[in-house]
């Protein structure tokens, strides 16, 4: 059997820059292990999906920190970035769902996931902003006593 966990949802190819293309597309391709057992086709994807988000990390230092980075390559970065961050989220629901079968005895567990997944936002924050007023509200009153 073949892996049957569909890719959450194909990144969009950016078409400006080869590293990002490499970086988004192998994102959303399924894991080539054939098996009958779920745990080891999400284990499988989970081991992928790691490897992706360390591509991601290694065409981001040569793009956008080591040149300038244009309007372009951040709304590339900003695309591939969503896309692993969703597929992260995807793949922890997944592993909820079938009762938590990464074990750290694995190499990793499913906290290194989450914690993957928060520093992808952590990034996705700092390069690209955005945080609801709400929140920031919140943090203000919280952090400084101020509305």
């Amino acid at each position: 059997m073949i892996d049957t966990l569909s890719p959450v949802a194909p990144i969009r190819r950016a078409r400006r820059n080869p590293r990002w293309d490499y970086a988004g597309g192998l994102a959303g391709r399924a894991s080539v292990v054939q098996s009958r057992n779920v745990n080891l086709l999400l284990y499988a994807r989970a081991f992928m999906w790691f490897h992706e988000a360390a591509h991601f990390r290694n065409a981001e230092r040569q793009l956008l920190y080591r040149q300038k980075a244009g309007s372009s390559l951040r709304v590339q970065h900003r695309q591939v970035i969503e896309a692993l961050i969703e597929q992260g989220r995807e793949l922890v629901r997944r592993i909820h769902a079938g009762g938590g079968l990464i074990k750290p005895a694995n190499g990793f567990s499913v906290q290194d996931l989450q914690s993957a997944i928060a520093e992808l936002e952590n990034t996705q924050l700092q390069w690209h902003g955005g945080m609801a007023k709400r929140r920031k509200a919140e943090i203000l009153k919280d952090v400084f006593d101020v509305a």
